[in-house]
């Protein structure tokens, strides 16, 4: 009886262990389905830039920030990671971080969302054939509060 508690207990340790191990491997895959941000990107109509780099093997990070006249007007810290097994859209401005949840399959697109933001409600990007992208920020409904990016690889 003994033996066979001990046989159960190390099958279901390894289960475990097998389990785990294909998260982080299916986390690592998924993450690549958005590696297409990756780079430094302008969208010289708004003067706004964004940065976005591989943190790890679970994790875009980067940052935004418009300039104007020569002066950084606005800067914000951006992530895409797993909050809550959810993949999620970090925003930090200051000490304020607002969490937007993908609500589609990445692919060429990627729309999160956080119905309860004041401001944006929703972010789109979506990549272009000649691989630049186009990223939108809006209250869908509210065609007053959009705003769209037409962002090009910096070289």
């Amino acid at each position: 009886m003994k033996n066979s508690i001990n046989t159960t207990i190390c099958f279901i340790t390894i289960l475990i262990f097998i389990a785990g191990c294909s998260d982080s491997g299916s986390q690592k895959k998924d993450l690549e389905r958005f590696n297409w941000l990756i780079g430094s990107w302008s969208d010289t109509t708004n003067g706004f830039f964004e940065n976005w780099s591989l943190s790890g093997d679970s994790a875009l990070t980067g940052n935004g920030l418009q300039i104007k006249e020569g002066d950084t007007i606005f800067e914000e810290s951006l992530s895409v990671k797993i909050v809550d097994n959810n993949w999620s859209y970090v925003v930090r401005y200051g000490t304020e971080e607002t969490h937007f949840t993908l609500a589609n399959e990445p692919g060429d697109s990627l729309v999160f969302q956080n119905p309860d933001n004041e401001f944006p409600r929703r972010i789109t990007y979506i990549k272009k054939p000649d691989g630049a992208f186009i990223a939108i920020i809006e209250n869908p409904g509210e065609p007053d509060k959009t705003t769209i990016f037409n962002f090009i690889l910096i070289k």
